[in-house]
């Protein structure tokens, strides 16, 4: 995914692939769906190192087709998955977050959700995390294209294909989620599963400069109380892999 190159488990001849002795789960065909995704950043990427413009337009209405494509495949899997599991449902409650960890209540969300069950949060996490990665992408590549242009009169480039809120509304809903897996019972576990969905989410808040981030600065030093350092893998890996989630 870091990579930004497309993948040959993306293609129709893997995931049409029948599984011997068992049928896929709702979670291997949403994955089959994120395996889109790093093709699509490459795309993204292109349109940022074109220069002339009318090619940079025809390419950014490329992307946008292929964008709303994907999203509307992952719609049409959330819908299903929660119209064949209506039990594994997600709620909100208070957050106990900064009582228990004496943390200013300010400093983290007033509610958190939880899950019917670990595999289902997960689930949740990488459908939400799905979502605002492409929103961020896009977001940070109109913001580009729209500044070389600054001076038109009329834009050249088609209108932005997200719905603003919903994307925010899911990368709060990481942010949200993340107290149900940090739980003492199945932090080192939870840890490891928000690792990417708290990469994606805060990459976008700090790009943007939202408020946010401070949430995630508390998380990060929870999780280093129990030795996970969540935070300082999240600070290491842009200088120590080639892996980008996020680019501006």
């Amino acid at each position: 995914m870091g990579a930004r190159k497309p993948t040959y488990l993306a293609t129709p001849e893997w995931t049409s692939l029948p599984w011997k002795g068992w049928k896929k789960a709702p979670k291997q065909h949403l994955l089959d769906l994120m395996l889109e995704i790093p093709a699509l950043l490459q795309m993204i990427d292109s349109v940022h190192s074109a220069s002339d413009l009318s090619q940079k337009s025809k390419m950014l209405s490329r992307v946008c087709d292929v964008y709303l494509s994907l999203h509307r495949r992952l719609q049409t899997w959330y819908e299903a998955y929660q119209s064949d599991y209506p039990s594994k449902i997600q709620w909100e409650q208070p957050s106990r977050f900064h009582t228990v960890n004496a943390i200013p209540p300010e400093s983290v969300p007033s509610t958190c959700i939880y899950f019917s069950d670990f595999e289902s949060g997960h689930i949740h996490l990488l459908y939400w995390t799905s979502h605002v990665l492409l929103f961020s992408n896009l977001g940070m590549l109109y913001l580009s294209c729209l500044t070389s242009t600054a001076e038109e009169s009329q834009s050249p480039f088609p209108p932005f294909p997200c719905n603003v809120q919903e994307m925010h509304d899911m990368a709060v809903n990481i942010a949200r989620s993340v107290e149900y897996f940090l739980q003492p019972k199945t932090v080192a576990l939870g840890a490891c599963v928000i690792s990417f969905p708290t990469t994606v989410a805060f990459g976008y808040f700090e790009y943007f400069n939202l408020p946010e981030c401070d949430w995630f600065h508390q998380i990060f030093a929870y999780t280093r109380k129990f030795g996970v350092d969540v935070g300082g893998f999240l600070d290491a890996m842009p200088s120590e892999t080639n892996l980008y989630f996020v680019t501006c």
